[in-house]
């Protein structure tokens, strides 16, 4: 049996029948969706927080994992290779410094 990819994950956590969560490294980035994306990742977080306590950063970290996915099973070796590459380099780089979590909510001091 082979192991759950990523979106077989999420669609299951919109379903209701699965829960995870990420422990890593984060980084916060600004970010701005167009409003009709927006519309449907609030929905989908809406939907996953009926059944598990779930940050909106969360959803949004498994859809774009999703869609790395989608994309670099379309892409040929080289280029994959490439872009693992990059990333590595651009892991490491990050991966000195400490991260925060992926909650929503504010932290009061």
């Amino acid at each position: 049996m082979t192991e759950p990819t990523s979106l077989d994950l999420l669609v299951a956590e919109v379903k209701g029948v699965a829960s995870s969560e990420y422990n890593g490294l984060f980084k916060q980035i600004p970010l701005r969706l167009e409003l009709p994306i927006f519309a449907k990742v609030d929905a989908l977080h809406t939907l996953i927080s009926q059944n598990q306590k779930c940050p909106r950063n969360k959803v949004l970290n498994d859809l774009i994992t999703v869609a790395i996915d989608q994309v670099m099973a379309q892409l040929d070796e080289d280029t994959v290779f490439r872009i693992n590459q990059i990333a590595s380099r651009t892991y490491d780089d990050l991966s000195v410094f400490g991260s925060g979590d992926l909650s929503d909510e504010e932290k009061s001091e």
